[in-house]
C-alpha cells in the first residue's frame, strides 16, 4: 500500500526527471494504476467493515480511500499537463 509520502517522493521523482514528457506520463499513469487497485480495495475493504458494524474502522478505511482518490486526482492533473506539453510540440490549434 503506498503512503502519501511515497507518492509524492514518486512525483517529485519524475517531475524532476530528463525524461521526455511522454515518459513522465506513462510514469504516472503507472502510479495512478496503482493509486486506483489501492482505492479500490479500500473502499471494498470499507464497505465489509461497515456491513460488520465497525463503524470506526469503516470511517478510517474511508478516509483512506478519500485520500488514495485525491492523491490520483493530483497524478492523473500531472500526467494530463506533460501531455498537453507534449501535445504544444507537434500541434498548433490555429485559435
Amino acid at each position: 500500500m503506498l503512503t502519501e509520502f511515497e507518492v509524492r517522493r514518486e512525483l517529485e521523482t519524475i517531475q524532476s526527471s530528463d525524461a521526455p514528457p511522454g515518459e513522465k506520463a506513462r510514469r504516472l499513469l503507472r502510479l495512478d494504476k496503482s493509486l486506483r487497485t489501492q482505492a479500490q480495495a479500500l473502499v471494498e475493504a470499507q464497505a465489509r467493515t461497515q456491513a460488520s458494524r465497525n463503524r470506526s474502522t469503516a470511517a478510517q478505511l474511508e478516509r483512506m480511500a478519500t485520500n488514495a482518490v485525491m492523491m490520483r486526482d493530483e497524478v492523473r492533473g500531472k500526467a494530463l499537463s506533460f501531455l498537453k506539453s507534449r501535445r504544444g510540440l507537434y500541434w498548433h490549434t490555429g485559435f
